[in-house]
């Protein structure tokens, strides 16, 4: 029903011979798109990760996402943000997903592109960031503004000193309130389980009616489902 996650900070490619580990997303993106791959249709993921999930210019790990699960909204932090916990400098973002249910259309695709900053070419060419965060400025805990990276001069989100992060965060996911509503609640049909053979166990993202371990009443006698069949509990 619900993930929350803070991946490694890592540009590493991981290599793996299941369905996402074969397309070679960075670290982060894999964690991101593993987990929104094991939540079940309606179910949340939030995470803290690298700006790059959203900034990189190749969209490929963005389509992945957007193929099962919609973007609800985000919020970016400035640089330093993260120095006392993490020990990093990097520019982070705070993402919400949500799963679609099968065969529900899909929201809103405006993240899966980066954009121009207005009148911020300095003669190396405009900054170039995600979409969502250009078009969405109060989601954006500081101001866009280079900086001098190893390679060169780069994006960065500088802080606002007369803007306090304990305050601004809560109020710009509160603002993602209304577009991010739990899943409807799962109701059991118990005639489906009176045969055993006839349950339908399996996992969350399965889709499954029932899930190993899972706890139900069976006229008014508490069973539990184990090796997919359900089995009286002993009080």
């Amino acid at each position: 029903d619900l993930v929350i996650g803070n991946p490694p900070f890592s540009n590493r490619t991981v290599r793996g011979t299941d369905e996402l580990g074969r397309l070679g997303l960075s670290l982060h993106d894999y964690f991101i798109a593993r987990s929104i791959s094991r939540l079940r249709p309606g179910a949340l993921a939030m995470f803290v990760t690298s700006r790059w999930t959203m900034d990189k210019s190749d969209a490929g790990a963005r389509r992945t996402m957007f193929e099962t699960a919609d973007f609800v909204g985000g919020a970016r932090l400035p640089a330093g943000a993260m120095r006392d916990d993490a020990g990093t400098d990097v520019v982070v973002d705070v993402l919400v997903f949500r799963r679609r249910a099968p065969g529900e259309d899909a929201g809103d695709a405006t993240w899966l592109d980066v954009a121009a900053l207005a009148d911020t070419d300095q003669g190396e060419g405009p900054l170039r960031i995600n979409r969502y965060f250009a078009e969405n400025g109060q989601q954006v805990l500081g101001r866009h503004d280079w900086t001098s990276g190893q390679f060169g001069p780069e994006y960065t989100c500088k802080a606002n000193p007369l803007e306090m992060l304990d305050e601004a965060l809560p109020l710009a996911l509160g603002r993602l309130s209304s577009l991010a509503r739990f899943p409807d609640p799962q109701t059991l049909d118990v005639a489906t389980v009176q045969d055993n053979h006839a349950a339908d166990v399996g996992t969350a993202a399965d889709v499954a009616l029932l899930k190993e371990g899972s706890y139900l009443l069976h006229k008014g006698v508490l069973h539990q489902i184990i090796d997919g069949e359900t089995v009286l509990v002993k009080v």
